[in-house]
């Protein structure tokens, strides 16, 4: 198992960001390779929420809150299905913590384990991991740069001038 661990502080305070994150089915606002995302069983947050991102490359990942903690600030998702990923498990710990009145750290804690035994492992460690802490960090970076201008983010991490969040 390999894990991914990105963090970002951001000038904003953390029911802001939180309220943001915690809007399970709308991640396609902040996530630069999600063109659209949407509840797949009429749960948009909390224990139980389901969601499909369909990314930009066409292709789609399904992903499920199993555990969720809103005093803390934090949930756990797991991936059901791993679509383009060459992956047997993926799990991320999202996490938004308070450092001063007007700014929070966001945390990211990514899981996964790749196919293929040991040459998956050598995969995962030489490729997979570093692209995962890249996207996470761009997946942050739109997180912040939604929050600053409430714009959508789109493909790449660009703030698209022609679509609004709903």
């Amino acid at each position: 198992m390999h894990t991914v661990v990105v963090t970002r502080e951001m000038n904003f305070p953390a029911n802001t960001v939180w309220n943001l994150l915690d809007d399970f089915a709308g991640t396609w606002v902040y996530h630069p390779v999600v063109r659209h995302s949407e509840a797949v069983n009429g749960v948009k947050r909390g224990l139980g929420a389901a969601r499909r991102c369909d990314l930009y490359d066409g292709t789609s990942v399904q992903e499920k809150i199993t555990r969720y903690n809103p005093q803390e600030m934090r949930y756990h998702v797991e991936v059901f299905d791993h679509g383009p990923f060459p992956t047997t498990h993926m799990d991320v710990t999202i996490e938004v913590v308070q450092t001063a009145p007007q700014k929070s750290l966001v945390r990211y804690t990514c899981r996964f384990k790749v196919k293929y035994g040991p040459m998956g492992w050598l995969m995962g460690k030489a490729a997979m991991g570093p692209k995962m802490r890249q996207m996470l960090g761009k997946v942050l970076e739109g997180v912040e740069t939604h929050l600053d201008t409430g714009r959508v983010v789109g493909q790449g991490g660009t703030v698209e001038p022609s679509r609004a969040a709903a």
